[in-house]
Order: C-alpha cells, then structure tokens, then sequence
C-alpha cells in the first residue's frame, strides 16, 4: 500500500513531468516569476516526503552520496555570490537543484506498489503524449511570430530523448507487462502512436543533432545489454532501412530553420563529423567550431588554469565572459554542454562529483540487471534497461544543448534518476522476503533462490 503522502508527491511530479513533455518551455513558464510550476512541485513534493520519510533504503546507494556531495560542493560555490549575482546565482544553481526531484522520486518509489504504479502511468500518458506530438510540432512554425504564444515549444533535442525513451519501453516489452489486456481503444493508440513517432523521429533527425545521437545512443544501450542481440540488429536494420527509404523518397515537411527532411538528417550526422562542408552545411559545422571554441576556453581556465578547484561560481553569464554571447538581451548562460557546465562553475571537483552520479548509477543498474536476469526476474530486468536507455539519451542531449540547466530538461533527466534509485532500492532487497502481489507487472523477488 503506498502512502498517502507519497501517492500525492508521485502524482504531482507525474503531472509535471507530462507538462514539460506536453509543453516544453511554454509549460515550463507557468508561474509567478522568479517562481514556476516545477519549483511550487518540488516543494510540495518535498513537503509530501517529509509527511512519510522513507529515505533509509537510498543511503545504501553510492549514486544517492554522489548526488548529495554534488550539490553540497555546487552550494558551496553558489552563496558566495547570491548577494551580488542575485536572482542569476540562483537561476543557474537550478542545474544541481534539480537534483532534489531524484530523491524524493527515488523515496517514493523505493516500493513495489509505487513503482508498478508509476511504469503503468507512463505506460499510457507517454504513448498519448507522442500520439498527439505531430500536432504540436506543426503549430510551432505559426505559433512563433512576434506577439504569439509560445506555450507549446519543445525542444527537438528534448523530444529526441523522449523518442528514445518511449521507443526504449516498447522494445523492452515494458508495453505489454504493463497493459496485458489491452483494448480496441489502447490498440489504436498503439497505432497512432507509432505513426506518429515517425514523424516526430524525422522532424528529431532533421532539426537536432543532439536529439538524433539521443536516440541512437539509447538503441546502442538496449543492443549492448540484450542477451537477444540478433532481435535487435534486426530493429536497427529496420530503422536505417526507413531513414533511407525517407532519403531516397525525399520526405520533406518544412521547417523554420532547417528542412525537415531526410537529407537534411544525412546532413547533420555528417557535420558532427565535419564531413561535406559544402554550403548548405556551413552553419553546421560553424556551429559545431563555436561550441569547441567556446568548452576549450572553458578547459584553459579550469583544467589548465587557476580556478582548477573552485570554477566561476554560480552567477556569472559565462556566453558574455568569454565573448560567445549570442542574444543582446544575455539570455544564454551555459556552453551547450553539461558536464563543461560544471567543470566552468565549480572547478575539477564538480566534475568530478558529477560523473560520479550517472557513472554509478550506470554500474549499480547493470549489475543488477543481471542480478534479476539470474533469478528469473525479466520484469525488473527491463525496467533497469529502459532507465539506462533514458539516462543514455539524456546524457548525449546534454552534451550537445542546454539541457540539464533548464527545468524541462533538468527535472525529467533528475526524475529518472529518481526511478533508477528506487529500483535498485527495491532490487538490494531482492533477497529478503516480500509478500507477492499477483497484480504485479514488476514483481519483486520472493526470496533467496538456490
């Protein structure tokens, strides 16, 4: 039975995260600035917790010390410029911030009940979410002119790494454990939703770089972990077929900025490497030189410079330090890049506090994934290989765009950290006793097995 409390906070943070997927940064701005919808969630989810604390399964956890020494040392780096950096020391600290949805996910789901609840919920809001994606996606061209609303911009790189996701989930089989009798209507979701990632996967391919390297970083992490690898060489043959078959029909929707088509997919993965610099791909590649330019200056001064323990602190615009400002307003304050992120505000040691966290997150979940392949627990198996894939997505987008630094991005990205810590929560029990539950699609290990 899952606390009441703790039922309240999953749902809040459910809701929230289907906003983000739903609206994007338009969603995200919903509030009463400095004050937004995922801060007033975050708050009450934490009130929620504090109603039920249920926190001593994750102190097992090396991810779950990582994140807490992370955040100490980034605070550490952020108060002493609160009071002359104001409200900007605050915003950019939303990127370790975040990391409190994590843990209060992580409390939450440290329970059989709740994390059945929570893989049935995404089970069917997620597939609806993508089913209707395509039509938010061709809004956004006519929803973006001066005066107009911008409630429903999604990122491409965003989408991208909920592609990954949800493709993830099917794939695994996490489908149909999740809805084993499934009805006319859940069939043609089915149906419209994998039409509909089609189109949501060209319009990906062909508008973000970091979005596409998403979702093939998150099929290699699902083709690396299979024991079933010839299943998914065939899927991946599959896709391919369909991305030339695209290429070679010349599917082509429009787009606002670049074409939203086949070629154009084949462009961007060429100039990651600088392939075919012909003019039509001179942006793309003069937009790759800008962000190393801008991360190896970052390098000099850290790796190689005097603030090699400390970085800049949180506060200061780092586009308009180093000259790689881009909007007269400042708008931009991060390189495009996660981990440069915390290397630039905090020195060596953030750093390194923050591979910490996926790095040990990645190794507690193979581990037991094999664990429960061992006993026969497939359920569990699969659940950690689409966290894996998730997190795998998440990491390539942030490497490439501002991703952990917005809440859109950040707290999806920490939220699914939050699902991996209550799974192996649970999964460290594996060898206790645990009552069954038949309605269980993610059951849990009954006892010691010879």
């Amino acid at each position: 039975m899952i606390p009441l409390p703790h039922r309240a906070g999953l749902a809040a943070i459910g809701l929230l995260l289907l906003g983000y997927l739903l609206g994007g940064r338009g969603f995200a701005h919903l509030g009463l600035p400095p004050v937004y919808v995922g801060e007033v969630v975050l708050v009450f989810a934490g009130a929620m917790f504090l109603l039920s604390p249920r926190i001593a399964l994750l102190l097992h956890l090396p991810t779950t010390w990582a994140i807490m020494l992370l955040c100490a040392w980034c605070m550490l780096r952020t108060l002493p410029y609160v009071e002359t950096e104001g409200m900007d020391a605050l915003r950019d600290a939303a990127i370790y911030g975040y990391a409190g949805f994590a843990i209060l996910a992580g409390a939450f789901l440290a329970q059989a009940a709740a994390l059945d609840a929570a893989a049935r919920a995404y089970g069917r809001a997620a597939y609806i979410a993508i089913a209707v994606m395509p039509v938010v996606l061709l809004l956004q061209p006519t929803i973006f002119e001066p005066g107009s609303s911008d409630f429903f911009f999604v990122k491409s790189g965003d989408l991208g790494v909920h592609l990954a996701g949800l493709l993830a989930f099917q794939f695994l089989g996490l489908r149909e454990l999740t809805l084993p009798r499934r009805s006319l209507g859940d069939l043609a979701i089915d149906i419209a939703t994998a039409c509909s990632a089609l189109v949501c996967l060209l319009w990906v391919g062909s508008t973000s770089r970091g979005g596409l390297l998403s979702v093939i970083a998150a099929m290699a992490v699902l083709l690396a972990l299979s024991p079933r690898r010839g299943r998914w060489l065939g899927l991946a043959s599959l896709g391919i077929a369909a991305l030339l078959a695209i290429g070679l029909l010349d599917v082509s929707l429009g787009g606002d900025r670049r074409e939203v088509s086949g070629g154009q997919i084949a462009s961007n993965f060429l100039s990651i490497f600088n392939f075919g610099a012909s003019a039509a791909q001179s942006e793309l590649v003069s937009n790759i030189v800008w962000r190393l330019d801008w991360w190896q200056a970052i390098v000099e001064d850290t790796l190689f410079g005097d603030l090699i323990w400390t970085g800049h602190g949180f506060g200061l615009n780092l586009a308009t330090f180093y000259g790689f400002q881009v909007d007269v307003e400042e708008s931009l304050r991060s390189p495009h890049n996660g981990s440069v992120t915390f290397l630039a505000r905090a020195g060596v040691p953030g750093l390194l506090l923050w591979l910490a966290v996926p790095a040990t997150l990645f190794v507690g979940l193979v581990r037991s994934s094999r664990r429960m392949r061992a006993m026969g627990f497939g359920g569990m198996e699969r659940l950690n290989g689409w966290v894996l894939a998730y997190l795998a997505a998440a990491l390539v987008n942030a490497t490439f765009d501002v991703y952990l630094e917005g809440p859109q991005g950040g707290i999806w990205f920490w939220s699914v950290v939050g699902l991996g810590l209550g799974a192996l929560s649970l999964q460290r029990e594996a060898l206790r006793p645990l009552p069954a539950d038949p309605r269980a699609v993610l059951p849990m290990p009954a006892g010691r097995r010879a």
